[in-house]
């Protein structure tokens, strides 16, 4: 069995780069307080590569209370599945994420918010503005 703590590199011999899930993991902390693309550009990966390890691994906080949120919806895999998230505004920590992207998906994404939520920002299309009225009806 694999104790899933290899790291295979290729030696110049053209093999396929792999990595295992406590590599991939680990990225995915390193994004956090960071964007994507530093984190990318530092270990000399696609950006793409690790925006996908992040939303994969990425582990939900609803430790802490959120006054200012932003909410988007992403594709987990390009015109076929996507997914709601939430971070508070102000530190960038994942507060919320749900698949989905119809209003029930998004609500469910908002609900999953804790504290006294003042302003949502979002690119407001139609079922982003009417899960967000719904849940957070005095937020800006």
């Amino acid at each position: 069995l694999s104790c899933d703590l290899t790291f295979v590199y290729d030696y110049g011999l053209g093999l396929v780069r792999t990595s295992t899930e406590v590599f991939r993991k680990g990225i995915t902390e390193r994004c956090h307080g960071r964007t994507i693309s530093d984190v990318a550009h530092e270990y000399e990966l696609p950006y793409t590569t690790v925006e996908r390890w992040f939303y994969q691994y990425a582990s939900v906080d609803t430790v802490g209370q959120a006054t200012h949120i932003l909410v988007d919806e992403f594709a987990t895999r390009k015109g076929h599945h996507y997914a709601t998230i939430v971070l508070d505004a102000k530190t960038g920590r994942l507060l919320s994420i749900v698949p989905g992207r119809d209003v029930s998906a998004i609500t469910a994404a908002l609900q999953g918010v804790l504290g006294d939520v003042r302003s949502v920002v979002s690119d407001f299309a139609p079922a982003m503005a009417k899960a967000t009225t719904r849940v957070f009806p005095n937020a800006a």
